[in-house]
């Protein structure tokens, strides 16, 4: 639903998939995301892809490993032992809507974060601090583009905030989208879908 919308305008969309079996741990998934990138990277000449611009995309969960493969570009730590390693995982810019920010700020019981690292926040600090894009705002920051609903439940209003506070403080390049009274699914709400589509398209513009 909101790839259709980009790729009307020339933009090519991709999904990508990572493994969510049992005992699959942080991070697995965001290796498998650079995976991603250097695959498309590899083929961008047959699916007419301009391998200078590529933009990575995510919502929730999906939002934090989006933010992750951009945030990491250049690392090696996070490259995995996928294939096309002969090409960059590196990524032009982000799309964040109602991401997972700051993995630190959710209960110690969270039934998604446990298995995802492997234990709970403060067992696995470090990963947990790994696997926070709050964490990662050293280096050179890709510009961002980041949405979310003022009354999502899931995912407090006040990780955006200090997001984008701390983005900014880092000299990050970052672009807002509030979505008043939005909730979680915010983006895919017919309320505030083409206005957080047209402000990603004008990001996109700009910036990719």
């Amino acid at each position: 639903k909101l790839i259709a919308p980009l790729a009307e305008h020339g933009y090519v969309g991709m999904a990508i998939d990572y493994d969510l079996s049992p005992g699959v741990r942080f991070p697995i998934a965001l290796e498998e995301c650079k995976e991603a990138v250097r695959w498309l990277r590899a083929h961008a000449s047959e699916y007419h892809v301009d391998p200078s611009r590529i933009a990575v995309a995510g919502g929730s969960s999906g939002g934090e490993l989006a933010a992750l493969v951009a945030l990491t570009n250049g690392d090696p730590q996070y490259e995995g032992a996928g294939a096309f390693k002969n090409f960059s995982s590196n990524v032009k810019a982000a799309i964040l809507y109602s991401a997972d920010l700051d993995l630190t700020k959710f209960s110690e019981s969270d039934d998604a974060i446990l298995p995802y690292l492997g234990g709970s926040c403060s067992a696995k600090r470090d990963l947990c601090l790994q696997a926070s894009p709050q964490s990662h705002l050293d280096g050179e920051l890709p510009p961002i583009f980041i949405g979310h609903g003022n009354a999502d439940e899931d995912v407090p209003y006040s990780q955006f905030t200090n997001f984008v506070e701390a983005y900014r403080k880092a000299n990050g390049q970052i672009t807002t989208f509030t979505a008043e009274h939005g909730t979680h699914s915010y983006a895919a709400d017919p309320q505030w879908f083409q206005a957080n589509i047209e402000a990603t398209l004008d990001f996109l513009q700009k910036n990719l």
